[in-house]
């Protein structure tokens, strides 16, 4: 009875041996696995905000190159010199020049000029600007319409950018900052100014 009991008791030692041993392989292949796996999931996250930051700038970029959304943008045509242009946008081929003083827009003005030494006048429409800086930091262009008055046609203005300056025309294709507003001649001064293609004298 006592050699069956030990050896019992020797059987049982071996069983708790062996399941306490298979639960310490098991532990590590757990532990192994979990690690691999947080690592795997750790690196997969990391290639995602990568993935993420990096498309999101990159259609920032495309997004001022307007070769997305390109409804809101508008390309404009202009001869700059100092502080003045001479310009027009591809959407009305309306004519406008800024002499460094005052707007003028070609084609809208009604009634008509006579010539003075056959020197062809046009009426067009002046505007005085200026610009006021609201309370969210944006500078926001003010126009202040001025009687109509007779000026040089737009082809004796024409030929002086392009052939008394000697300008090369540039075309620039710009975003408007507020998509949602009526294409005319303030939103295309606005947007001009918001990206640097000119500015007021100071």
């Amino acid at each position: 009875m006592i050699e069956v009991f030990i050896t019992n008791i020797f059987i049982y030692i071996n069983k708790y041996i062996i399941i306490m041993n298979g639960r310490k392989i098991f532990d590590e292949i757990y532990g192994t696995v979990l690690f691999f796996s947080l690592r795997i999931l750790a690196i997969a996250l990391g290639l995602y905000i990568g993935y993420y930051i990096i498309s999101t700038r990159a259609m920032d970029k495309l997004d001022n190159l307007c070769l997305t959304h390109s409804s809101n943008c508008m390309t404009v045509e202009v001869y700059r010199y100092k502080n003045t242009f001479l310009a027009r946008d591809d959407v009305s081929q309306i004519w406008f020049w800024y002499n460094g003083t005052t707007l003028y827009v070609y084609g809208q003005a009604n009634g008509t000029c006579q010539s003075t030494g056959g020197k062809p006048f046009e009426p067009v429409n002046a505007f005085q600007m200026t610009v006021v800086k609201e309370s969210n930091g944006n500078e926001q262009i003010r126009f202040s319409a001025l009687p109509n008055v007779c000026i040089d046609g737009i082809n004796t203005i024409l030929n002086y950018y392009k052939n008394e300056l000697n300008l090369q025309m540039e075309s620039f294709i710009i975003r408007r900052k507020n998509p949602s507003e009526v294409i005319n001649i303030y939103t295309i001064i606005q947007s001009m100014y918001d990206n640097n293609i000119f500015k007021f004298k100071a």
